[in-house]
């Protein structure tokens, strides 16, 4: 919105008649003057609003000179940053102040305040740094300046960086070594696409595999809720129709179960062990437990209670025999009918 010329009062109201005007002439100057008010006044009211616009217009100018203003420190800052540009990142360790820019994941970074580890500071995850990438070079196979909707590849980390640090958007994790802390599955050698979406405190992420093997395709999923994320929950195919296996020792008077370690949880005695049980989570839930004595061991059950079949009681387990349990929910999900599905030899 432009200043704009503030109008013209013109024409002036006719002079009013007084007490000395000669009654002959009264009622007419009344008259003329009564009848000049309306326009007089819609006169005045339109100075009066191009006033107010005046005003409205002179702010937005002003926080478009504020806004013109950041814009020059950020340009000088970015000039000063080009100035004293670092080269790659990840060749990059210990302090680094401003100013100073760098290269990773195909864009420049700007960094915004003094770290103290510029190794522990990533691009694209830490708040330290601002992409300054101005051109792109490709969207949708185009090369050149483009302007558009971006078809880009997204970072890639190793296990030294949780998923939970993944950017909004798309990321890869990869590592030949290991699996990272909370990797869906403990995979030696493993590459996952990773996907996140929501808001800063309400993301949903989903990571699948890539590499080729025993897990090729698997697909989990879990959400952020502010701080916590929930534990990833596996998404079935007609390819990665495996229920989830967990291996674990009882190695204390009370053994936990939880459903984030897998459907089916072989548990190894090394004494005896009271195996608490969760709650079902609905009526469709089911968990198989698998149980090896390495010697005269014996494990109970406590938590949500167990109904063995009638008649039936647990089996004797000889050492490093198995006993296969599985667990379903009665109807109101209080308890969990347990079925023997019998003892194997080692």
């Amino acid at each position: 919105m432009a200043i704009q010329p503030v109008p013209p009062i013109d024409p002036a109201l006719p002079d009013f008649p007084g007490p000395n005007t000669p009654e002959a002439q009264y009622d007419d100057a009344a008259y003329n003057w009564g009848s000049a008010i309306p326009g007089y006044g819609n006169r005045v009211k339109a100075i009066g609003d191009n006033v107010f616009n005046n005003a409205n217009a002179a702010a937005s100018i002003l926080e478009l000179c504020e806004d013109a203003q950041r814009l020059t420190e950020m340009a000088r800052d970015t000039a000063m940053g080009v100035a004293n540009f670092k080269g790659d990142w990840v060749n990059l360790s210990g302090p680094l102040s401003r100013p100073a820019t760098v290269q990773h994941n195909n864009s420049v970074w700007l960094l915004m305040r003094d770290v103290a580890n510029v190794a522990a500071e990533v691009p694209g995850v830490s708040t330290a740094w601002v992409n300054q990438t101005a051109r792109v070079s490709s969207v949708n196979g185009r090369t050149g300046d483009v302007v558009g909707l971006v078809e880009a590849s997204g970072p890639t980390y190793t296990k030294a960086t949780p998923m939970s640090a993944a950017p909004i958007g798309w990321a890869t994790f990869a590592d030949a070594t290991g699996a990272g802390t909370d990797w869906p599955t403990t995979l030696a050698s493993s590459c996952w696409n990773v996907f996140t979406y929501g808001t800063s405190i309400r993301k949903t992420q989903r990571a699948s595999q890539v590499l080729a093997g025993g897990q090729q395709g698997w697909v989990f999923e879990r959400q952020l809720q502010d701080s916590t994320w929930s534990p990833w929950q596996r998404l079935f195919s007609d390819r990665a129709l495996i229920e989830f296996h967990a291996l674990f020792e009882a190695r204390s008077a009370t053994t936990n179960i939880s459903f984030s370690n897998g459907s089916i949880q072989t548990i190894t005695l090394y004494q005896n062990t009271s195996i608490v049980m969760p709650a079902p989570r609905d009526i469709g839930d089911q968990l198989t437990l698998r149980i090896i004595p390495t010697g005269a061991f014996s494990a109970s059950f406590s938590g949500t209670p167990i109904r063995l079949p009638i008649g039936a009681s647990l089996p004797t387990v000889g050492p490093f025999q198995r006993l296969t349990l599985t667990f379903v929910p009665r109807y109101d999900g209080a308890v969990w009918d347990a079925f023997i599905g019998g003892v194997h030899e080692s």
